[in-house]
């Protein structure tokens, strides 16, 4: 004979996950780390076919807290970037700061826009922790 009201292991398995996956949503690190930081650059005045090197400047209170540095350019075609990019995952991530340099290579007069998006810890989607406008002027005439 049938016990009425008996639930199975599945259905309780499957209602655990639910109301865990409800309870933690929301729980995610909510920290704003939005135009926190700073990028030196050895110019604001790039020549065309000119590269420099520009350096991430992490707060001191933000320091080990934040990683996986993504420099952008913008508009497309002005220069392009090349930096070290972070590939490890989990805590050690935390310990890589060969991504907080860039070497940008100015392409086409005008201007440029250098974006650095980061990560705080545990937080799943970067935000953007500096910007630098940069001049981009002709190359300069060649000696004959």
């Amino acid at each position: 004979m049938k016990t009425m009201g008996r639930t199975s292991p599945i259905i309780k398995g499957a209602l655990f996950f639910f109301t865990a996956l409800l309870l933690t949503r929301g729980g995610c690190d909510r920290t704003d780390i939005r135009d926190t930081c700073k990028i030196d650059c050895q110019r604001d005045t790039v020549a065309v076919g000119s590269t420099i090197t520009c350096r991430l400047q992490i707060p001191p209170d933000l320091e080990g807290k934040v990683h996986r540095a993504h420099w952008i350019v913008n508009p497309e075609g002005s220069g392009s970037i090349k930096y070290k990019e972070n590939k490890i995952f989990g805590e050690e991530s935390i310990r890589f700061t060969e991504d907080r340099q860039a070497q940008f290579t100015a392409h086409r007069a005008g201007e440029a826009v250098i974006t650095v998006y980061l990560f705080h810890f545990l937080q799943t989607s970067g935000q953007t922790a500096a910007t630098v406008k940069l001049k981009i002027i002709p190359p300069f005439p060649k000696n004959k």
